[in-house]
């Protein structure tokens, strides 16, 4: 079969391009279509395979300006030609899923989420926004929301990433999906001494939805020491609210050989924010660290009370403090922890993604 896998854009490489370079390597001749792909981190191994890009590739400042391009993304996924193709596969979390299809054509889609900047999270991200601004982004997401709900009709076959995702699935679009998680390699992670040293995690890129307010407010005024790792937008933020506390440090981009001994060494891993998955959580439990989440999302597949993290039910400084104090009291089994790490390995993911495949579309593959 001819195989073509729309992904929605190539900048960074994150949770999204892991699992399409999972797919990649299961079907090793298969093309990529994309809307741009500009990111330098992007490994050769994904970027040699790209096919076809749109038009939105030579937009004026596409690398750091292109959700700015989210009305025209539509129009753009429309123009792909894939009628040469047997088979798509989309991984979406934004217009990827929307691609354009003969009727002959066996479309899969990998949803990591529908786009939650249009449905739940809307206020989340563009509550502060008023006047003129605020009508204009109602117009647009409106057309949107209708848009994202017509093309759903466009795929044959949904996979989510997480049981959250299955159920944000079966509201906006109404259709059914089977869930088969995100690969992780978590080898590089599993450690052959546990040695922990005196301070908490977060690892997570610096955006508003991760909510790592809620972490650094709940360490001011301790003795409790803790790393935040990553980067973003609100890196000069952070700082700032971070400023007066000795006991909080930053870590930016830090190298993977640096998050992986980061992990291992933590007391816990803190997990503020509400995710559909959360490819963090995984690295953490396999490293042998338990995971304080917030209650709600992916983190329900992948933390069980008590055994490899502790969830708190409240998006609140004083629920993450009652939290981390029920930690601190727990007599955790790192072994234990690391082994519950086990049902998201990367072979795993792809066992299920070609008997998805081939027992939906009765083709070999």
């Amino acid at each position: 079969m001819k195989i073509a896998i729309i992904h929605d854009w190539l900048i960074t490489y994150r949770g999204g391009e892991r699992v399409l370079e999972a797919i990649l390597e299961i079907f090793p001749k298969a093309d990529i279509f994309t809307l741009f792909s500009k990111g330098k981190e992007i490994p050769q191994k994904i970027s040699s395979r790209v096919k076809g890009t749109s038009f939105l590739q030579n937009m004026p400042f596409i690398s750091k300006a292109y959700r700015h391009y989210l009305p025209l993304m539509p129009i753009a996924i429309e123009l792909f030609d894939l009628s040469k193709y047997d088979l798509v596969i989309s991984t979406s979390h934004a217009v990827a899923k929307g691609v354009l299809i003969h009727p002959g054509t066996i479309h899969f889609s990998y949803i990591h989420s529908p786009m939650r900047y249009i449905w739940d999270r809307y206020s989340d991200y563009f509550g502060n926004m008023h006047g003129l601004k605020r009508w204009i982004m109602d117009f647009i997401f409106n057309y949107l929301r209708i848009w994202d709900t017509v093309s759903a009709n466009r795929v044959d076959h949904f996979i989510a990433n997480s049981s959250f995702v299955k159920k944000r699935i079966q509201k906006y679009y109404n259709r059914d999906s089977e869930i088969i998680f995100p690969p992780v390699d978590i080898a590089p992670f599993v450690p052959e001494n546990i040695k922990k040293k005196d301070y908490y995690l977060v690892l997570s890129a610096f955006t508003p939805y991760k909510k790592i307010e809620l972490a650094i407010e709940a360490f001011k005024r301790t003795d409790k020491k803790l790393i935040i790792a990553g980067s973003g937008s609100l890196s000069k933020k952070y700082r700032k609210l971070a400023r007066d506390c000795d006991n909080i440090s930053f870590v930016i981009s830090p190298k993977d050989e640096t998050k992986i001994k980061l992990y291992q060494e933590a007391i816990a891993f803190i997990f503020p924010g509400f995710e559909d998955f959360g490819m963090t959580m995984v690295e953490s439990i396999a490293s042998g660290t338990p995971v304080i989440a917030f209650g709600k999302g992916g983190a329900l597949d992948i933390i069980k009370d008590g055994v490899n993290g502790i969830l708190f039910e409240k998006q609140t400084v004083n629920s993450l403090r009652e939290a981390i104090k029920k930690s601190e009291n727990m007599k955790w089994e790192y072994k234990r922890i690391t082994e519950t790490a086990g049902g998201f390995k990367k072979e795993i993911f792809s066992n299920k993604i070609r008997k998805i495949i081939y027992e939906k579309s009765n083709k070999s593959i």
